[in-house]
């Protein structure tokens, strides 16, 4: 799988593991999400994200993934 074929999460853990010097799985496997099936979980995530989010509440949850990967960015940064 190429870089571009790679979702977000794969790219953090190649990343991780060639900085730190860990194989594949071993200290990244939280960013590996489903593994090879994690590029048809994302596209069945999507799909329900265009199907069931009502139109009116789409900046809603646009504002709730951004306050989560906030959140999560501080937590990574040892912010309190």
């Amino acid at each position: 799988m190429g870089k571009l074929e790679m979702i977000g999460g794969q790219l953090i853990a190649t990343h991780v593991e060639a900085v730190l010097g860990i194989a594949s799985g071993h200290g990244s496997r939280f960013f590996r999400g489903f593994g090879k099936e994690t590029r048809e979980k994302w596209s069945e995530f999507v799909n329900l994200l265009e199907t069931e989010v009502p139109e009116a509440e789409t900046e809603s949850a646009i504002r709730g993934a951004r306050k989560m990967f906030a959140a999560f960015g501080q937590w990574m940064s040892g912010i309190d």
